[in-house]
């Protein structure tokens, strides 16, 4: 009995004098309550089918009771050093926070597209039919997005793929309104240029844009799409569908890709034309988000390319 108590223990549970004193104490009392279940069933002739329950009972004790003991001893090493390995991950934490190393991504002004959608040849001399890339394009899709997911774990809710869907249209929200803000910060820089000193006390305000939103040329794209003449211009994604998901290298790091097809509505006014008059257009449009693998910083998805007026490939 000792034997059967004790040689399974050897796992995690079987180091340490303490967890091997917790274990001989509880083998002398099992055997000894044996003991004395043995010799009352031979002087009151009970049934046998009480050693089984007992036998029930020990097995029970030895996968619940005796771990939980041994770990909580003061002396357990698996506790002990479970207790090391987090104290040392909060003072790590702290002298990072207290010294204002925090890790920061390091964004690219530009990103390489890794297979464009948008691409009908998809870089090869002879085109693939579409029928037959469905199947790895799905697979691969999945694997990535599950990637993705695991990246931006406890810091964005992208638990399906709804909201992946809600994630990217509100980014392409974000960046519409900051290629808005960039264009008005342009224009008050202007007028601050030709204006008399003096006459303004608020200095403009920074002229690029962030490059964790949105890369350079993403940025550049969605800008000459606005209308000409447009005093205002306003945007709103109806429909957001996941075209692909690919791996990518570039600038030196490794890269997820998602490609994304949005359907939004562009409403905007012209100077000097009809008040309350709006024109309306409804377009698709391909856009490519993009996160480092292997980056604990990142936050959230930015813009890396933006494809108007586009589809995806039949080929």
């Amino acid at each position: 009995l000792k034997s059967f108590v004790f040689t399974p223990l050897g796992g995690p549970w079987g180091h340490g004098r303490s967890c091997r004193r917790c274990c001989r104490i509880f083998c002398r009392w099992a055997f000894g309550a044996w003991s004395a279940e043995v010799s009352l069933e031979r002087t009151n002739s009970r049934p046998s089918s009480r050693r089984i329950w007992f036998l029930l009972w020990m097995l029970k004790a030895r996968a619940l009771w005796i771990p939980r003991w041994c770990y909580w001893s003061s002396g357990c090493p698996v506790r002990g050093s479970l207790a090391g390995a987090s104290a040392s991950r909060s003072v790590i934490g702290a002298v990072r926070l207290c010294a204002g190393a925090l890790p920061s991504v390091n964004w690219p002004e530009n990103s390489v597209i890794f297979e464009p959608p948008w691409d009908s040849g998809g870089g090869s001399l002879v085109p693939v039919p579409a029928f037959f890339m469905v199947l790895p394009n799905t697979m691969e899709t999945f694997f990535t997005l599950r990637e993705a997911q695991q990246v931006l774990l406890n810091k964005l809710a992208v638990k399906d793929i709804d909201s992946f869907n809600m994630r990217f249209m509100l980014r392409f929200l974000d960046l519409h309104a900051e290629v808005e803000a960039l264009r008005r910060t342009k224009a008050r820089a202007v007028a601050l240029a030709s204006a008399p000193p003096g006459k303004f006390a608020q200095a403009p305000g920074p002229s690029s844009g962030a490059l964790d939103l949105a890369s350079a040329d993403a940025r550049a794209a969605w800008a000459k799409e606005r209308p000409h003449n447009a005093k205002s211009w306003e945007l709103t994604p109806h429909f957001c569908q996941v075209v692909q998901a690919r791996r990518a290298e570039h600038n030196g790091s490794g890269w997820l890709q998602v490609t994304a097809q949005i359907t939004a509505e562009e409403r905007w006014t012209l100077r000097g034309g009809v008040a309350g008059m709006l024109d309306i257009r409804m377009r698709e449009h391909l856009l490519v988000y993009e996160i480092p693998r292997e980056s604990s910083a990142v936050q959230d998805f930015r813009i890396a390319a933006v494809h108007t007026d586009a589809k995806p490939s039949s080929t």
